[in-house]
């Protein structure tokens, strides 16, 4: 079930094993990983892994020793492309938080507050990604279309993310309610009972957003050809 975009965030459902990242580890990303991946204490993860239920080491670099050329990016279209990807799905989550998740919390005692606190997350989460994609583009050299075109479109490409405007999920959200009822119960239990004619409406609206601003961050910068499958 995944888009051109990379993966469906159907993990929202939660349907899917967890993901499982070891102590005194980290990844250097954004990197895309399948469900039920273990990523070995002491591992850092350089690479994407999309399969599913994968245990993950890292090996250490060879040393080497050559110039350092700064800021070439040789790989700027597939950086640009993992970034935009984060960023739309972050939106993906905040838009399930508003629509979904909300009234869960409502129901519980310091819930709003709780609330709150997830959203500025979300958004403190974005504001990196936004400020960092940013700073990089800036230290690219137009020394080619693509690259010029990108420094010179940065700022609307990041523009999409601030007011995004997302596809409706009334479809969805109006089944969910019948299937919820009026009064909230178990935010866990109540997802993973979903029907899964349901379920399957919720990734498909989740995805929406996500492949929505992918294609509209690309036709900013067509020259980039981010998007693309050739």
């Amino acid at each position: 079930t995944a888009s051109l975009f990379g993966d469906v965030p159907r993990g929202v459902m939660l349907d899917q094993p967890p993901i499982f990242l070891g102590g005194q580890g980290g990844a250097v990303g954004p990197v895309i990983t399948g469900y039920g991946t273990v990523v070995a204490a002491g591992s850092v993860l350089r690479d994407d892994v999309p399969q599913d239920n994968m245990l993950v080491t890292s090996r250490p670099l060879p040393g080497f020793q050559r110039p350092v050329v700064p800021h070439t990016y040789r790989k700027l279209t597939r950086l640009l492309e993992k970034n935009v990807t984060y960023m739309a799905n972050l939106v993906a989550l905040r838009e399930w938080y508003v629509h979904v998740r909300r009234p869960f919390f409502e129901a519980q005692e310091l819930g709003p507050l709780v609330y709150e606190g997830a959203l500025e997350m979300l958004a403190s989460a974005m504001r990196e990604r936004t400020k960092r994609l940013g700073a990089m583009v800036a230290k690219v050299s137009a020394d080619d279309p693509s690259r010029a075109e990108l420094r010179e479109r940065i700022g609307d490409v990041l523009a999409l993310f601030e007011e995004p405007g997302t596809p409706s999920g009334d479809a969805f959200l109006t089944a969910f309610r019948a299937a919820v009822g009026e009064q909230p119960r178990d935010y866990v239990s109540t997802v993973q009972q979903l029907p899964a004619e349901i379920s399957a409406a919720g990734v498909r609206w989740l995805q929406s957003i996500v492949d929505d601003l992918c294609t509209r961050a690309a036709a900013l910068v067509p020259a980039t050809r981010a998007f693309t499958t050739s």
